[in-house]
């Protein structure tokens, strides 16, 4: 913005009105910065609902002029109303919020109606982390019922599911497991997880059942391929080898 138009402004200001100085913010958005009709409608009607709550909360009402009025808005202020939006906004809406008093304040400052601006001091609100995509525990029954048990790869895919399912690792968990890493008699799997870090993780008793059937199942395998049952890897495939991480998923 040109000097000429701040001194114009600075002028103006000492009879703006608050609803004049939303006016002003979102013709500049409109005509300078080429925002959407849909945007301009968005921020002024989130700079009308701020001027709601101020015209409430605050010591000057909206018949003061927009340098006065808009004055008495400081950090802790724009921190109480984020606040209170938390209570029927979702995340978006308060961040979009947020931005549009970020945008009109830093406007104002440089129009000269304020003196500072005060939203440049709230930090924006952090994001929820979504939950990931879980089972039901009738699509967990319904996915151990795959397996064809009868025959020796199907009892190794049942091994895997109760294997998953009892200790909560990863698929390159599983994939990286060898037989010395299962304590039998304490129900006990060895994990190296990111950064070659180790963990003892609790294991079912029907995941051990189930590895164990696999295990006597697939000792023609072990002898085929490079597997043993000394330190081989505990999951295998029809050549006797490690199973790829992509086979388990």
């Amino acid at each position: 913005m040109g000097e000429e138009e701040k001194e114009v402004l600075g002028t103006a200001c000492q009879v703006l009105t608050p609803g004049g100085a939303i006016e002003r913010f979102v013709e500049y958005l409109r005509d300078q910065r080429g925002y959407s009709w849909h945007t301009v409608r968005s921020y002024r009607k989130d700079l009308e609902q701020f001027v709601e709550f101020l015209s409430k909360r605050g010591k000057v009402g909206t018949g003061a002029g927009a340098s006065i009025f808009f004055s008495q808005v400081g950090p802790v202020l724009l921190r109480e109303y984020v606040a209170k939006l938390h209570g029927w906004c979702q995340h978006a809406s308060i961040s979009r919020k947020l931005s549009a008093l970020r945008s009109f304040f830093k406007f104002m400052e440089s129009s000269g109606i304020i003196s500072h601006n005060p939203a440049q001091e709230v930090a924006s609100p952090r994001a929820k982390q979504a939950l990931p995509p879980y089972l039901t525990v009738d699509q967990v029954f319904g996915l151990l019922e795959q397996p064809d048990i009868k025959k020796p790869l199907g009892l190794r895919d049942l091994a895997i599911l109760e294997t998953l399912y009892s200790c909560g690792i990863r698929a390159s968990e599983l994939h990286s497991l060898n037989l010395v890493d299962v304590d039998f008699s304490e129900r006990l799997v060895r994990v190296v997880g990111k950064g070659r870090k180790e963990r003892l993780v609790p294991i079912g008793s029907q995941a051990i059942k189930a590895i164990k059937a696999y295990l006597k199942a697939t000792e023609h395998l072990r002898k085929k391929g490079e597997a043993s049952f000394s330190d081989g890897p505990l999951f295998i495939n029809y050549r006797g080898e490690r199973l790829s991480t992509r086979s388990i998923g």
